[in-house]
Parts: structure tokens; C-alpha cells; sequence
């Protein structure tokens, strides 16, 4: 779908994510029709062997995974965060 909109496409994206309530996921995949949980990392950390599915509420940050050419940053695309409540759940 062509994008007609008079303003950058970073800021009608965090229009949506900021006024919107929408979250983002980041793909370099162009064709993704369906969103599904999948797992592929082969980290050691707590969530390494989770099946996933990632959005952000920062429409940026989902961006920067998108266009990012993992094969050559290496570790410093290593990110997560574990939100636990007073019970222990994750």
C-alpha cells in the first residue's frame, strides 16, 4: 500500500503507537502477512528458549529492528526485559 500522507512515516507511526494504543512489531521481512510466536535464538538467559512474539509501544525502537542487519552488530542487538510481581510471575 503506497504511503500518502504529507508527514515522515516515522512520525505517523509513533502517531499510532503514542495516541493510538497500537504496538509495533520490527521485520525486515517485507512479505509478513501473520504475526506468530517463534523462537530461533540460541541464548543461554532465562527467556532463551521462549517462543516470543515482540512489539513496543515506541514505534521507533520497532523500526530500528526492522531495518537492523543483525549478522553484522553481533552481540549488541542482546535486549530483554522480565517484569515479575510480588508473587514471582513472570
Amino acid at each position: 500500500m503506497p504511503f500518502n500522507l504529507p508527514y515522515p512515516k516515522h512520525r505517523f507511526l509513533s502517531y499510532l503507537t503514542d495516541e493510538k494504543n497500537y504496538l509495533a512489531h520490527g521485520s525486515p521481512l517485507k512479505n509478513l502477512t501473520v504475526l506468530k510466536a517463534i523462537r530461533k535464538s540460541k541464548d543461554t538467559e532465562e527467556t532463551g528458549h521462549e517462543k516470543l512474539l515482540l512489539a513496543a509501544s515506541d514505534a521507533i525502537w520497532a523500526m530500528w529492528y526492522a531495518i537492523l542487519d543483525k549478522s553484522r552488530m553481533g552481540s549488541l542487538t542482546s535486549n530483554d526485559c522480565i517484569v515479575k510481581t510480588n508473587d514471582g510471575k513472570r
